[in-house]
């Protein structure tokens, strides 16, 4: 089943309490996403699954 993406209003509401979440000291966040801007609003560092296989991992801006 396809769904829409979020609308512009939605993800800032989702993704503004995570990326706060992920700057307090000792706190770790496992965040799933398909569209590379969320996942750099988020995280610092990134990984890249193929059928459920890490294939490629670092910092977010060069994965």
């Amino acid at each position: 089943m396809s769904r829409p993406p979020l609308d512009v209003t939605t993800r800032a509401q989702i993704i503004g309490p995570l990326g706060e979440l992920r700057r307090e000291p000792g706190r770790s966040l496992v965040f799933l996403a398909h569209d590379p801007a969320v996942v750099r609003a988020v995280g610092d560092r990134a990984a890249v699954l193929r059928s459920g296989r890490s294939v490629e991992r670092g910092p977010v801006d060069s994965v």
